[in-house]
């Protein structure tokens, strides 16, 4: 979405109506949470252990989806005060919130969820709190306006993600992590894990189709991620670095056939691609150590998979684009402090990876 199609996302919430708040006489201050992902989900599992951190107060989160009853919302459940939303209307969701005195509310849903998420976001253009804070879940903009003093919409970003050239991609006011915005603990996902499968041998290459010897390059993105561009310098990896496979998320079979015609066509050995089966993030999660390297791809970076393979071990090679969800895994690399995995081209990002293949 364009910055100017999301302005018209509040502009139409404040037609509906402008909530009055005066939450100054609820005290201490008032955080809350807000999203449809409190669960099983990616941003789920990355802000599971956050809402125990707040030291003074119990924060509430308002919820746009039930239980799943996971381990995550569980989580959620025992440290914060949930509140459903999932049945109530946008003005009754609003006016609830409003009605609570949240001082500060965090969205971490923006438009990811398409056309639920336009809708939903309503309930934000009422302005139900002062300040609203968009953080983890959508990576850019939602063209929030800020040209009214009794309300502020703010970002949460880092210098890596948003440099000071791109800051006019933004409607709203920036507010700078000092090493990455991305909040993650996945010590959360292996204790799921452990309480899940106590009885379960870790896997092995040999268990998941994947040779024993080769140098296995990981992409675990969606199909939406595999740009012609950077499949073509996979490729071209490949090409160059004949003990190498490359190792993709579990794809639709229509979609898998046409990745391995492509690759017959550029020269390569279709069965170097090798499709991982559906499992769960805490199975997931022991896999990911199995590869060599992790491979980004580029107008959308790996963001929480990005998370993933960093817990795990595996380095992650990628190239920052020009907008905030083309520079994520730049930024969770260099947080890491290993800057030397960032590219500044695509002929550096595939002489870097033959490199490392040649290692």
């Amino acid at each position: 979405y364009t910055a100017v199609a999301a302005h018209e996302v509040h502009l139409a919430g404040a037609r509906i109506f402008s909530l009055p708040h005066n939450p100054s006489r609820f005290k201490p201050l008032n955080v809350a949470y807000f999203s449809s992902d409190f669960g099983n989900t990616p941003v789920g599992r990355l802000i599971a252990s956050v809402p125990s951190m707040h030291s003074r107060t119990r924060p509430s989160i308002y919820a746009l989806n039930p239980s799943d009853g996971s381990l995550y919302r569980n989580m959620l459940e025992t440290s914060a005060s949930i509140v459903s939303l999932s049945s109530m209307s946008n003005e009754q969701s609003a006016q609830k919130i409003a009605n609570e005195g949240t001082h500060i509310l965090i969205d971490l849903l923006g438009f990811t969820a398409g056309g639920y998420a336009m809708a939903r976001e309503h309930i934000l253009a009422m302005k139900p709190s002062p300040l609203t804070v968009g953080f983890l879940g959508y990576p850019g903009t939602i063209g929030a306006p800020n040209n009214n003093k009794s309300y502020g919409y703010y970002s949460v970003v880092d210098k890596i993600i948003v440099t000071p050239k791109m800051t006019d991609q933004f409607s709203e006011k920036l507010l700078f992590m000092p090493h990455s915005y991305q909040v993650n603990n996945m010590r959360v996902v292996e204790r799921a894990g452990a309480q899940s499968f106590t009885n379960q041998a870790p896997p092995t290459r040999s268990s998941l189709g994947l040779p024993k010897n080769a140098f296995v390059l990981a992409h675990f993105n969606t199909l939406r991620k595999v740009e012609g561009a950077i499949f073509d310098v996979w490729m071209n990896i490949l090409q160059r670095g004949p003990g190498a496979v490359l190792w993709l998320l579990h794809m639709p079979e229509e979609a898998a056939r046409s990745l391995k015609e492509q690759a017959n066509a550029l020269g390569i050995s279709s069965a170097r691609l090798i499709f991982s089966h559906p499992i769960s993030a805490e199975e997931h999660l022991k896999r990911c150590a199995l590869a060599d390297l992790f491979v980004d791809s580029l107008h959308y970076n790996a963001h929480t998979t990005a998370t993933d393979a960093l817990w795990a071990g595996v380095p992650l090679v990628t190239l920052p684009g020009s907008m905030m969800q083309s520079r994520v895994a730049a930024g969770l690399v260099q947080a890491n402090r290993a800057p030397e995995l960032v590219t500044t081209s695509l002929k550096e990002y595939e002489d870097f990876v033959v490199e490392l293949i040649g290692r």
